[in-house]
């Protein structure tokens, strides 16, 4: 893809141009599916997300400065903080019921899912309890820290930690347990890749 052709279509969804929306949302909706998809539990309300994600995208992109980096990524940011600004105001008591400040450290140990194609590992993290999911997201795939997932999602650092382990813990768990065929099939397929 063309750079140039990217920045044609962000000029002309600065001007409500229909046909630059268009064009701009079929280039970027493979990718901003996948991350909605990681949030949402089922294809609707990923559709619903990515959608209020990209409105937002156009109604805001006179506000994107080419200094903060290249559109791609500020795109992607606008309909990051939309899936987590949808799972945080719809389950608003989630995050409010894990406290475990004097807990201390939790080991973080090696995720078990580094080598797990995304379609394997989606249906895993769709199986989380809604809190575990976002913060495993937002550390694994969007590289928050501890702190910004707590600030973010009105939770202690600890129980950012704490979830954190909690989907390691139960994705190796449904791995073990019924996804072994799954994760077995990746890997092979990985190594012939």
């Amino acid at each position: 893809m063309n750079p140039g052709q990217i920045q044609d279509w962000v000029e002309g969804c600065l001007r409500d141009d229909r046909k630059s929306q268009e064009l701009l949302y079929k280039h970027f909706f493979p990718v901003l599916y996948r991350i909605c998809q990681r949030y949402c539990q089922d294809d609707m309300e990923t559709m619903s997300v990515l959608n209020d994600g990209f409105l937002k995208v156009f109604t805001k992109i006179h506000k994107y400065n080419s200094s903060l980096g290249a559109i791609e990524a500020w795109i992607k940011t606008v309909v990051t903080h939309t899936a987590i600004d949808y799972v945080r105001s719809r389950n608003r008591r989630a995050f409010q019921v894990v406290h475990l400040d004097n807990i201390g450290e939790l080991p973080e140990e090696e995720a078990p899912i580094s080598d797990l194609n995304p379609d394997i590992l989606l249906q895993g993290i769709r199986r989380l309890p809604q809190t575990t999911k976002t913060v495993l997201n937002m550390h694994l795939f969007e590289a928050y820290s501890h702190k910004q997932i707590a600030t973010t999602l009105g939770i202690s650092e600890s129980t950012s930690r704490w979830h954190l382990t909690e989907a390691r813990k139960k994705l190796r768990q449904y791995f073990s347990e019924g996804g072994d065929s799954a994760l077995d099939a990746s890997r092979q397929k990985n190594m012939y890749s």
